[in-house]
């Protein structure tokens, strides 16, 4: 039997303010999804599930993204 993991509330807040601030760093960068891929060094498929909200940004990402990207909490 596999089990479904469920998305907290709290999980998926903290996603969807994160998406805001991936689409925020693109615009003001001019860059599209492969090139934020390219920079994350992940595929595009990855930053196109999650500016999708399809996937849910994993804790080791979203600590890389902060990193990389200087996102501010």
């Amino acid at each position: 039997m596999i089990k479904v993991m469920e998305k907290s509330e709290k999980e998926i807040k903290e996603n969807d303010e994160l998406v805001k601030k991936l689409r925020a760093y693109m615009e003001k960068h001019g860059l599209k999804a492969y090139e934020l891929a390219q920079h994350l060094e992940t595929t595009e498929g990855n930053v196109s599930r999650w500016l999708r909200k399809k996937h849910i940004i994993g804790s080791a990402w979203q600590k890389l993204m902060k990193i990389k990207l200087n996102l501010k909490d």
